[in-house]
């Protein structure tokens, strides 16, 4: 099974897009904290502290371009960020579901 890149990717247009990257997939900065928080590092989960997470965040961030090599992250500045793919999902809230009772 093929390991999508941690930087780039180009913009995804369909579903069937190819490579799905931090960069142009993930829709919420808080989403990649959470996954390094809780999966990294994969022999130890959850040993890192918050702070090594928001470093570690801010790197992969600043190597996609989505935030500057100096910025600080914290959990202030976190959820500010805005992913290029932030409105690419369709959230429940913009459906419209149909129930039908089949007897």
């Amino acid at each position: 099974m093929p390991v999508s890149p941690l930087f780039g990717g180009n913009k995804i247009t369909d579903i069937s897009a190819g490579m799905k990257t931090i960069a142009n997939f993930w829709p919420y900065s808080t989403t990649l904290f959470d996954y390094i928080r809780r999966a990294m590092p994969w022999t130890q989960p959850r040993s890192l502290t918050d702070e090594e997470v928001y470093a570690l965040t801010a790197f992969i961030l600043a190597k996609n371009k989505l935030i500057g090599d100096n910025d600080v992250m914290n959990a202030e500045t976190l959820p500010k960020v805005r992913m290029p793919n932030r409105d690419g999902f369709i959230t429940v809230s913009q459906t419209r579901f149909r129930v039908t009772v089949c007897s």
